[in-house]
């Protein structure tokens, strides 16, 4: 568990500080106006219907599921609670941060609370390809197909997010670790990285490098998804 959020922290904040000291980097706020009405997105315009089948509310039957599957007495959460309680505390604070970020957006807060705790599920085993022994025990203990998306596409090195629950766990995740390994980190220069920076910058890379793409996310939500992270972890260092 840490070793794995320490290499993801430390490459984002070393790309943090280089970019830092050479002044490189904008700030990424966007005026967006009515984008939303104007249907301006960021990434790929083919994928506008796919924005709107994400944020459309589910059905009954899987909105139940969710609630069990959320649920104390579920044998994955008692599971993951008793072998693993680092990796629990983290999966609970992902889920509630995911949940909150939904709702600014009005995507669906129960699956982006959801997928946010059982983003690293397959931690609780202690294998190596964590994502894999997470699908693994998905459906094992049968957890939506839309949880175990979010499993394998939180973590840009396999696939990249195809709903807004699975961008929002992935910022939630991202935001965290670079925060926590700024927090114990010596490095004078990475002390110096404000949340908001971090934040900004975490948001500018995504967009950049394109893992935005498979969602027709509007600048409207992105600028208010950048919002709600920058005032939830503003005092985070203090």
């Amino acid at each position: 568990y840490i070793d794995d959020h320490t290499q993801n922290a430390e490459s984002l904040t070393e790309a943090f500080a280089a970019t830092t000291e050479t002044d490189t980097v904008e700030d990424t706020t966007i005026e967006t106006g009515d984008d939303d009405q104007k249907q301006n997105h960021i990434g790929s315009s083919e994928n506008v219907e796919m924005l709107k089948q994400a944020t459309d509310p589910i059905d009954e039957k899987l909105t139940l599921r969710l609630q069990e599957i959320l649920s104390d007495d579920f044998i994955l959460v008692s599971r993951l609670k008793e072998k693993s309680l680092p990796v629990y505390e983290h999966c609970l604070q992902i889920a509630e941060i995911s949940e909150k970020a939904a709702k600014t957006i009005q995507a669906n807060a129960l699956l982006a609370k959801a997928g946010g705790f059982y983003h690293e599920i397959g931690k609780m085993n202690e294998i190596h390809n964590y994502i894999e022994e997470g699908i693994k025990l998905s459906k094992e203990y049968d957890i939506p197909e839309k949880v175990q998306d979010i499993i394998r596409q939180h973590n840009i090195k396999n696939e990249k997010p195809t709903s807004m629950e699975a961008i929002i766990v992935m910022f939630s995740d991202n935001i965290l670790s670079s925060l926590e390994y700024i927090q114990k980190s010596n490095d004078m220069k990475t002390k110096k990285l404000t949340p908001d920076k971090i934040i900004n910058q975490i948001f500018q890379m995504r967009m950049e490098k394109g893992t935005l793409d498979e969602v027709g996310i509007t600048l409207n939500s992105y600028k208010k998804l950048l919002d709600f992270y920058t005032e939830t972890f503003q005092n985070y260092n203090d």
